[in-house]
């Protein structure tokens, strides 16, 4: 667009700007004015009409328990042919020579494209950001100038960004097509970049984070973005939490929802207690892709034809409290999941006020490829807060900054109230926090097996079906797979069953079940 016929024009000509690339991981949507409500329809019949655990029972929750509630864009209202005429005339001072031949404007932005007379002069004009602003009377990091890699070598571009970005309601990021585009069970929202563009990551593919902060009301707004989009998108077949907050109030309004693997953990002691289970899950895990000759989660589960393990998420809230507590084990199992959880279905997102801590920075040289810096939070002229966050990745060349999804405690205790509504069993793993132990007695004197609770059934179960698998323990004994698999071993181990032949199932080396828990016990 020429700028004789921009200055002609009444109003400003708005064009669409080009979609970005998606990236590996992340994934990015740039927000229309308006939400179409065809569009939502269809989006939330995707969310919950998703694929379904084996007998289609869970259901998904609707979008409709979230707020309409949305912060109103700030409206332009200088004339945006000002703006062209000092920029042509702020970079004629400096003895440059362009046109302004084209803008486009967005909810959020103005960008305006420059013809330069030398394409050489690009730095020049890149150099000028600050007097650009001064000239503008814009504060300079709402001032963008960067060249324009197009058919035409020769464009500049100054971007600025008009009234404020906020941060968006969950609702806006669910509803829009970057949700409906992806199938990962783990796909996150994290908010708006400053181009206004809906910012999504995979867990599965970072695969582990860390975060830090100051200010505490914004980890707990971030850790509370994570866990709704996940509860929204997946089923507790398919994502299972294992949430730890020593500080005892932040995340235990999600206890009792039927994806938490235990309640909301808050005492040291069971936190090392859980991670170490998590290391056994993770071997437990790698012999069963072994046993199969496949090499990670995704693997095993297209084998199986459903989601036979599910993904586990830890989530460490203010990981300085418990720092101090056994900090050599504590730091032995972080790194050795950092390290290896991912092949097997095991994340780690970890947030702590106190990044100076020597376990932390460790932490930091291992293959974490996601850090988050939260800036802090505000509020706007609305008086909606925003969050503010620093993300940075393997995928982007420098940090991008984010306005993290704002999450209301009214949409937590909606959702909340309809998993519970929903009747789903919470079946929580207890080997998690502390290792089963039957106590029996021996001519008197007590002595302590560390077999199963559920050991004796399991020996009846393999007997009557002259088979023994870990999948047959999950649906017969109503355990998940971890425990399943620990009872299997400790069947071989008791000369019950025989060893794993690949995918095929275990012969059982007893018929009689009653006769063989009889001598077990009279031999313990």
């Amino acid at each position: 667009m020429k700028i004789s016929s921009l200055f002609q024009s009444k109003k400003p000509v708005v064009t669409e700007k080009v979609e970005p690339i998606q990236k590996e991981f992340v994934q990015v949507e740039q927000v229309s004015p308006q939400v179409n409500k065809e569009s939502q329809l269809r989006t939330e019949k995707l969310v919950s009409d998703a694929s379904k655990p084996r007998g289609g029972v869970w259901k998904y929750p609707p979008l409709s328990l979230l707020s309409d509630e949305e912060a109103k864009p700030t409206t332009l209202t200088t004339d945006v042919k000002n703006y062209a005429r000092i920029i042509e005339l702020t970079a004629e001072v400096f003895g440059l020579d362009s046109k302004v031949i084209e803008l486009n404007i967005n909810r959020f932005t103005i960008q305006f494209l420059l013809e330069m007379s030398d394409i050489k002069e690009a730095s020049k004009y890149i150099s000028l950001t600050n007097e650009f602003a001064y000239a503008l009377n814009f504060q300079s990091e709402k001032v963008q100038v960067y060249e324009v890699i197009e058919e035409k070598t020769n464009l500049i571009a100054v971007e600025l960004q008009i009234g404020s970005i906020t941060s968006p309601s969950l609702k806006t990021v669910l509803s829009s097509t970057v949700s409906q585009k992806s199938k990962s069970k783990l796909t996150v929202f994290l908010g708006l970049d400053k181009n206004a563009h809906i910012f999504a990551a995979d867990i599965k593919l970072m695969p582990h984070m860390l975060i830090t902060s100051m200010v505490n009301d914004s980890i707990t707004n971030f850790f509370n973005s994570i866990i709704m989009s996940l509860l929204f998108r997946a089923s507790p077949a398919e994502v299972k939490l294992v949430l730890i907050d020593t500080k005892r109030v932040e995340l235990n309004s999600f206890n009792g929802i039927p994806h938490l693997m235990t309640p909301v953990i808050v005492e040291p002691e069971k936190v090392l207690s859980a991670l170490k289970w998590s290391m056994g899950e993770m071997d437990r895990r790698f012999k069963a892709f072994s046993e199969n000759g496949i090499r990670n989660i995704e693997e095993y589960n297209e084998l199986n034809g459903y989601q036979a393990l599910p993904y586990i998420l830890i989530m460490i809230n203010e990981f300085a409290e418990m720092a101090a507590y056994a900090p050599i084990e504590l730091e032995d199992a972080l790194i050795r999941i950092a390290k290896m959880g991912h092949s097997t279905g095991v994340h780690l997102i970890i947030a702590t006020q106190n990044p100076h801590n020597k376990i932390f920075n460790k932490l930091l040289q291992a293959p974490i490829s996601v850090k988050v810096v939260v800036n802090k939070s505000s509020q706007d002229n609305n008086s909606v807060n925003n969050y503010e966050l620093v993300y940075s990745d393997l995928v982007h060349s420098k940090p991008v900054f984010i306005f993290n999804t704002s999450v209301k405690e009214s949409e937590i205790k909606m959702l909340i109230e309809f998993l519970r509504m929903q009747g789903s069993p919470v079946e929580y793993t207890e080997e998690v926090l502390t290792k089963p132990v039957v106590a029996r007695k021996d001519n008197g004197n007590t002595s302590v097996s560390s077999r199963d609770a559920l050991f004796e059934n399991a020996v009846r179960v393999v007997c009557q079906h002259d088979r023994a698998s870990a999948s047959l323990l999950q649906r017969r004994l109503q355990v998940g797979y971890s425990r399943a698999a620990k009872i299997l071993d400790e069947l071989e181990e008791a000369g019950i069953v025989g060893p794993g032949d690949g995918a095929k199932p275990r012969d059982v080396l007893t018929q009689n079940a009653e006769a063989k828990i009889a001598q077990l016990n009279k031999n313990e």
